[in-house]
């Protein structure tokens, strides 16, 4: 067997080394950066998962964290509220989110925007989204699981910071130059979005139609885990489809899977689908699937006073 000469060994160690401490300085110039964050997307992903104690969580994607406005929820309940929406994220996301909180805290009500098309996302195409939460996986036990996906290689791939924090500078350092990018922090993690849908192209659309797609069962059973931890702890969770501006003129598979679930574990669900409250109301619209300041403020209203009337319902025990 050729034996290589100690020169091209001792290089190979230096090499070695040089990574190794490269990793080390990536993980304490990472670490000290997340723990300087006071606004922005990894300011608000480390609050919910370290730090968050209020009695209300709000979960979800866009139209969670751009509808469903903290100050106004808190004012009818009485209860401090945090929104933990990420937009363009899904199930995968919500449920590593969702399972590290509750391990630390578990809110009193959790409200969860589910779109109408959630559950047709397979792992495969929600993880390169969800990989904004890599800083995190090597100290979050469920990040580190729901990333590798039980890939062996990428679970140690996870425990590499140069890995981790690959691609994070910017985002690192924003909130230092741009304040409030990623959503104010007096907003308590609401987005909202300001401005009214443009009514040339909204005559343009058409009512939404939806089609029976089939629903992924990897997702369905981290919904139903998410269920079945919201009724151990006794949390009060609260399924809640958003309106868009079109109505949707039946409910989808996801609609009718997360439907199905809520019944069995006793939730409720608060469908806007339909609602004319809200439906073809250009000035409660930012675009077709988000409402605008006002109009998030006012369904934030809506939201909380029927939560009141369910929890007077049930004789919660909510305090």
């Amino acid at each position: 067997m050729h034996i290589l000469p100690y020169k091209k060994i001792f290089l190979v160690l230096i090499f070695g080394a040089m990574i190794i401490l490269m990793d080390i300085l990536t993980g304490m110039t990472g670490s000290s950066l997340l723990s300087l964050q006071r606004d922005g997307r990894y300011h608000k992903i480390g609050y919910t998962l370290d730090k968050c104690k209020e009695d209300i969580v709000i979960v979800g994607s866009s139209h969670a964290e751009s509808n469903f406005c903290p100050h106004s929820i808190s004012k009818v309940l009485r209860k401090s509220c945090w929104n933990a929406g990420r937009g363009g994220q899904g199930i995968l996301y919500w449920y590593m989110m969702y399972k590290t909180m509750i391990h630390r805290h578990a809110p009193k009500i959790i409200i969860l925007n589910i779109e109408p098309n959630a559950l047709e996302y397979s792992a495969n195409q929600l993880i390169p989204r969800a990989n904004l939460l890599k800083p995190f996986a090597k100290n979050h036990r469920f990040i580190k699981e729901g990333l590798s996906a039980g890939n062996k290689i990428e679970e140690w791939k996870l425990s590499s910071n140069l890995y981790c924090y690959n691609s994070t500078l910017v985002y690192f350092l924003r909130p230092f130059f741009q304040k409030g990018k990623d959503g104010k922090p007096e907003d308590l993690g609401w987005k909202p979005k300001d401005g009214q849908i443009n009514i040339t192209e909204v005559k343009k659309q058409k009512e939404i139609v939806n089609s029976y797609k089939p629903v992924q069962h990897n997702m369905i059973r981290m919904l139903q885990e998410m269920m079945v931890l919201a009724a151990k702890h006794h949390i009060l969770l609260v399924v809640v489809y958003s309106p868009d501006f079109f109505p949707y003129t039946r409910a989808t598979t996801t609609m009718q899977t997360t439907n199905s679930l809520a019944s069995k574990y006793n939730f409720p669900v608060l469908d806007y689908t339909k609602d004319t409250n809200f439906i073809g109301k250009p000035h409660l619209f930012y675009d077709i699937q988000h409402l605008n300041r006002e109009g998030a403020i006012l369904f934030s209203r809506d939201i909380a006073e029927k939560v009141k009337v369910i929890m007077l319902s049930t004789q919660s025990n909510i305090q």
